[in-house]
């Protein structure tokens, strides 16, 4: 009996080529969120209130969100917004979160302050403004 050998040489060949292809691609391919982060304050320093022109969007652990410091139903965000955001000529969107929001909680926040009509940047708050302090 005589058995030939498979030779693999040329399978080894492309599999390297094609492993350093995608070395290469990957750092291109991948997308993320642009964000740009807030510096943190100096410790004991009260936080800015946001301007007349802020919208403060804020999530609370449990699932409830506040426009301003007003609880709004989860189902009525968007008309809320879109109805506040009518009324302004300029406006500032900021989001923030109570201690215990996940990051992705904060993120759908802000998805649904696009689909709302949100078309200026978002910002992030690190901490909330004293009660009362926020804008219209």
């Amino acid at each position: 009996m005589n058995f030939r050998a498979i030779n693999v040489t040329p399978y080894i060949d492309i599999l390297l080529v094609l492993l350093i292809i995608f070395m290469v691609i990957t750092p291109f391919t991948s997308r993320g969120i642009p964000a740009r982060l807030p510096a943190e304050p100096p410790p004991g320093d009260a936080p800015r209130p946001p301007g007349p022109c802020a919208i403060v969007l804020e999530a609370g652990a449990d699932g409830a969100i506040a426009i301003n410091g007003r609880p709004v139903a989860a189902a009525r965000l968007e008309h809320e917004l879109q109805a506040l955001t009518a009324r302004m000529d300029r406006y500032q969107v900021f989001l923030c979160g109570r201690p215990g929001v996940f990051y992705g909680d904060i993120i759908r926040l802000a998805d649904r302050a696009r689909r709302a009509g949100v078309d200026q940047p978002l910002a992030l708050m690190l901490r909330m403004p004293p009660d009362g302090a926020t804008g219209p």
